[in-house]
This record gives structure tokens, sequence and C-alpha cells, in this order.
């Protein structure tokens, strides 16, 4: 009976501080916005882009290059705080020929509402960059 109790106790104990963690968000191609970018501003391309038939995945077409884009967006729910997990890479195989990632967490208390995250992926050394912009609302 005493080690029943204790691995109630040890479960709700963990249950308690654990946080529950949403599904990924699958997002509708109007909450995306995507460009590409040189970091020394001489230009910079709006790019075209459509669902893949993988869950979370894009294929991104600005100016020539073409990226595989994986976005994922997780929320951990505590009750006094949400903490974002924004997770994306692309690969650009035609003509750069390379694949980069990015992980951000972000942790907002309970009376943050987040509209809108934007991210960024260096690409040439970073002399370009790919540009998301999340729209949550």
């Amino acid at each position: 009976m005493t080690q029943f109790f204790l691995i109630a106790l040890l479960v709700a104990t963990f249950s308690i501080n654990s946080p529950a963690q949403v599904a990924a968000k699958e997002f509708q191609a109007a909450q995306i916005s995507l460009d590409y970018l040189s970091s020394d501003g001489s230009y910079w391309y709006d790019c075209t882009h459509e669902k893949s038939k993988q869950p979370h995945d894009w294929v991104v077409s600005c100016n020539g290059y073409t990226f595989n884009l994986h976005v994922f967006l997780y929320e951990y729910l505590r009750p006094n705080e949400t903490t974002f997990e924004f997770h994306f890479w692309a690969d650009e195989i035609k003509t750069l020929k390379e694949t980069h990632t990015q992980s951000t967490w972000l942790t907002v208390d309970q009376s943050a509402h987040t509209k809108k995250i934007v991210g960024y992926l260096g690409f040439k050394n970073d002399s370009s960059q790919l540009r998301i912009e999340l729209n949550l609302k």
C-alpha cells in the first residue's frame, strides 16, 4: 500500500508541474508570408508558396530558387504562461544546394496574445536570407 501511495504522489506531482503540449499547428497558406532577400539590401524578392503533400511542408518559389520548407509550431501550456517552440528548416537543393534550420523558444505570460512570429534562415554564407512570417490571428 505504501508503494502505491508513493507512486500516486509522484505521478500527481509531475502532472501538476509538467506543461501540456498542443499538437503542432497546421497553417493555412494565407497565414504564411515568405521573402528571399539579400543581407546588404540589394534585393528583396516576394515568394509564392503552396502546400506540399506532407503535413507542415511547403514548396516555396522565389525568383528562380525553390525551397522545401518545413514549419512546426508547438505550444506548451502551463497555468500562468505559454511557451512556443517555433522550429523550421528549408532545403534549396537545385541552385544553392544548402539546408538550414532554426529553432526559437518564446515564453509569454497568460495575458500576452501572440499575433505573429518572424524568422530568418541564412543562405550563401548569410549573404541572403529566407524570411518567414507566421500570422497567428
